[in-house]
């Protein structure tokens, strides 16, 4: 009996299975407001034809190139896969780019390559991006910027006294990793009151490929949400061998840690780290 029931399971998951694929590729193809736009019918079936040439056909990185040849075979519009238009039509710009009094919600699915959904990059509501980004308007305002003039002058002159002693030693530096030093510590040290001492320590290429390995990346994250998750979940040697990330990860965890600290604290109590440094009111 247990036998027959699971087979009749089976067999009517199997079912419905091809029920919700037969209709979902009739509505993609034929039923979708989208499926009027020309475009190559596998895209408007499936992502996995955005995927191949984002990931799998030599080396991934192609579907920008192949979205060229459709608009040259199909005109200006053309759907590039089951969700999306492309536009190569200057016309259209302030059609696609409106101005700020005009909504506009981000793309789910171009949001979804990380777990930084409570981020403001990453939300994807206008009103509740305008909500979060107002917040962050006063610290980022030309008069915050201009009084932060001697705090990057002071991260400059670090800068000169490393390239100094590279001088003095006849040692090569690599120009690329110095300036990302720089630029590390400037927004660590503003962001979070806690520089990242990038450039007290040897310039190491550890967080230009943590950034190139991001960027490489970010087709097959977007294919597959959940992977950055299962990274942050999995043991430190594991994620290593996956993508060496660590970087990134050690960055996020510190960030934590300061927020916790933060919010362990009395409301009036000064903290050395987000919000309250030992400097004179930026604002």
């Amino acid at each position: 009996m247990a036998s027959e029931l699971w087979n009749q399971l089976v067999c009517y998951s199997g079912l419905i299975l091809v029920i919700w694929i037969l209709y979902g590729s009739l509505w993609r193809l034929f039923l979708s407001p989208l499926s009027k736009f020309p475009g190559p019918k596998l895209a408007a079936w499936t992502l996995r034809y955005e995927f191949y040439f984002d990931v799998v056909k030599d080396g991934g990185g192609h579907y920008v190139w192949e979205i060229e040849k459709m608009h040259k075979k199909y005109g200006p519009v053309v759907r590039i896969n089951p969700y999306e238009l492309h536009f190569n039509d200057p016309e259209f710009y302030e059609e696609i780019y409106a101005g700020g009094n005009r909504e506009r919600d981000k793309y789910a699915w171009q949001t979804s390559s990380g777990d930084s959904a409570q981020a403001m990059g990453f939300t994807i509501k206008h009103q509740h991006h305008r909500l979060r980004r107002e917040a962050l308007n006063p610290y980022f305002s030309k008069l915050s910027v201009l009084r932060l003039e001697s705090r990057i002058n002071d991260h400059v002159r670090r800068l000169c006294g490393r390239l100094e002693e590279y001088r003095l030693s006849q040692q090569p530096v690599n120009l690329t990793l110095a300036y990302l030093a720089l630029t590390m510590d400037i927004i660590t040290d503003y962001s979070f009151g806690k520089s990242s001492d990038m450039l007290e320590k040897k310039f190491t290429a550890k967080w230009k490929d943590t950034i190139a390995i991001i960027m490489r990346n970010t087709s097959v994250i977007n294919h597959f949400s959940w992977l950055p998750r299962l990274m942050d979940k999995a043991p430190a040697f594991l994620a290593k061998a996956l993508a060496d990330v660590s970087a990134l990860l050690d960055l996020k965890k510190d960030i934590q840690n300061q927020v916790r600290l933060v919010l362990a604290k009395p409301p009036n109590a000064k903290v050395d780290t987000i919000g309250s440094i030992d400097s004179p009111p930026l604002f």
